[in-house]
C-alpha cells in the first residue's frame, strides 16, 4: 500500500477546494483525471499540492486563458494556431501534451457547471485532435531509429493522446506509426510483419471497462513472444497491477521510458523504414533527391524552426511541380490545380506564420504581412488567368518566374530574418 503523504485531503475536502460536488471528484478519480493515492481502508486521498494547480483558475491563470482561447477558436486553423501558442509558452510539445491534463479537467469542470455543453465539449476536443494532428502533415522521420507503433483502445473515440504523444515524438530521434484501435491479434501480426522497439497504447476515460478488462491481458500476451516493450497511456480504466506493461501516468514518463529503451537499443541495429500499419497511415523519410512530388528543402532555404521548414518543405514542392509543369509542357488544367494546391497551402502557413509573428511581437511584422497579401493576390490572379488563357507561353513563362522569384526572395530573405528574430541571441528555436 503505498504511503500517504500529510498534506492530503478526502474527497470532500478536495471538492470544496475545487468547487464541484464530492460526486464529480470521484468521477475524476477513476477517470485519471485527478491523482489519488488509498488509504489502508480503501478511502481515496488527493495531495493539496496537486489540488491547487488545478483549483479553480483566476483571470491571470494560464489554463483559463488557454481554455478561453481554445472555445475562441472555431476552426481547425485557429486551434492549431491556440496549440501553437501552448508550444511558444511551454518550450516543447511534451509540455503541450502534459498541459493538457489541467485543461481538460477545467473542460470538465465547465461542462459539469453548465457553462459548456456537452455539444460544445465534444466538439473542442474533436477540434484539438485535428489541430494538432495538422502539426504532423509532413514530418519526415529517419530510418535508422527506433520505431514507435502507437495505437488506442478499439472502439475508443477520445483520440487527443495519441496525437500529441505522435506530435512529441518529432522532438525525439524516434519515429511512429500511428494504427488506431489495433486489436491484440492485428498487434501481434504487425510486430511479427516488421521489427518495432515499443508499443504505446492510449486510452481515453470513453473506453469501455469491460473491453478493456478483456483487452488489456491479450495486448501483454501479444507483445510477450517479440519481447516488445509495451506501454500505455491514459485515463482509461486500466487494470492496476497491469503484468507485461508499464503504466504511464504522464507523458513526461512516456518520454522517460523511451529514452531508457533507445539507451538500451545497440546502436548498429538499424530497422526498415516506417510502412503503413493497419489503419495507419504511411509515415516514413523523405526522399533527398530533388524529384518533383518529393523535393527536398535547400540548405539555403531551412530557417531552424521544425514547423515553418516543414510548411516550406511543402510549398516549395508544390512550387517546383508547377515550374517543372511549365518547362514540360503540361497541359493547363494540370498547372491550374498545382497552383491551386500552392495557393491553398501558403494561405494555412501564412495564417499559422502571422500569429506566431504576433505572439512573439515580431518588429518586422506589417511588412511581413504586406508580402504574404501580395502573393496571395499574385496567386490567385494567376489561377484566374490559367484558366482563360492556359495556353499562353508567356503567361505561362510570367508564372513560373513569379512562383520560382518569390520562393527564392521571400523564403530565404523575409523568412529567414523571421527565424533570427525568433531564435533570439542563443540560436535556440522555440
Amino acid at each position: 500500500m503505498p504511503r500517504i503523504a500529510r498534506e492530503t485531503l478526502t474527497s470532500s475536502q478536495a471538492a470544496k477546494l475545487l468547487h464541484v460536488s464530492v460526486a464529480t471528484v470521484k468521477r475524476w478519480a477513476s477517470a485519471g483525471l485527478l491523482a489519488s493515492e488509498r488509504t489502508a481502508g480503501g478511502h481515496r486521498r488527493y495531495r493539496e499540492s496537486d489540488l491547487r494547480l488545478l483549483a479553480e483558475p483566476g483571470t491571470g491563470d494560464p489554463t483559463a486563458r488557454r481554455v478561453d482561447r481554445l472555445l475562441g477558436a472555431l476552426t481547425p486553423l485557429a486551434t492549431q494556431t491556440a496549440v501553437l501558442q501552448m508550444k511558444l509558452e511551454l518550450g516543447s510539445w511534451w509540455g503541450v501534451a502534459d498541459a493538457m491534463r489541467p485543461l481538460a479537467i477545467e473542460l470538465h469542470r465547465r461542462h459539469d457547471a453548465g457553462t459548456l455543453s456537452t455539444a460544445q465539449w465534444v466538439e473542442i476536443f474533436d477540434r484539438l485532435e485535428r489541430g494538432v494532428r495538422r502539426f504532423l502533415d509532413h514530418v519526415p522521420y529517419a530510418a535508422k531509429v527506433p520505431r514507435a507503433l502507437l495505437s488506442s483502445v478499439p472502439n475508443d473515440r477520445g483520440l487527443l493522446a495519441p496525437a500529441l504523444l505522435e506530435l512529441g515524438l518529432t522532438e525525439t530521434p524516434w519515429s511512429a506509426n500511428f494504427a488506431a484501435g489495433l486489436t491484440p491479434q492485428e498487434l501481434a501480426a504487425e510486430l511479427r510483419r516488421e521489427r518495432v522497439d515499443a508499443v504505446v497504447v492510449s486510452g481515453s476515460a470513453d473506453a469501455d471497462a469491460r473491453l478493456l478488462a478483456r483487452h488489456a491481458p491479450a495486448l501483454a500476451a501479444a507483445v510477450r513472444d517479440t519481447c516488445t516493450p509495451l506501454l500505455v497511456l491514459g485515463v482509461a480504466p486500466w487494470p492496476d497491477p497491469f503484468p507485461g506493461a508499464t503504466r504511464c501516468r504522464s507523458f513526461e514518463e512516456v518520454r522517460q521510458k523511451l529514452e531508457d529503451i533507445a539507451s538500451r537499443r545497440p546502436p548498429e541495429q538499424a530497422g526498415p523504414p516506417p510502412q503503413a500499419s493497419p489503419g495507419g497511415a504511411q509515415r516514413g523519410p523523405r526522399s533527398q533527391e530533388g524529384e518533383a512530388g518529393n523535393v527536398a528543402l535547400r540548405p539555403a532555404r531551412t530557417l531552424g524552426l521544425s514547423l515553418i521548414d516543414e510548411q516550406h518543405r511543402l510549398i516549395i514542392e508544390y512550387g517546383e511541380r508547377f515550374i517543372a509543369g511549365v518547362r514540360d509542357g503540361a497541359p493547363s488544367v494540370h498547372l491550374g490545380e498545382v497552383l491551386s494546391f500552392l495557393r491553398d497551402s501558403a494561405d494555412v502557413h501564412f495564417g499559422i506564420e502571422e500569429n506566431l509573428m504576433r505572439a512573439a511581437e515580431y518588429p518586422g511584422l506589417d511588412g511581413h504581412l504586406r508580402e504574404h497579401r501580395e502573393f496571395a493576390a499574385r496567386i490567385a490572379a494567376l489561377v484566374h488567368e490559367l484558366e482563360k488563357n492556359g495556353d499562353s507561353a508567356a503567361l505561362r513563362d510570367e508564372a513560373a518566374e513569379f512562383v520560382r522569384s518569390w520562393l527564392s526572395g521571400h523564403v530565404a530573405g523575409t523568412d529567414r530574418r523571421l527565424a533570427t528574430y525568433l531564435r533570439g541571441p542563443t540560436g535556440d528555436a522555440p
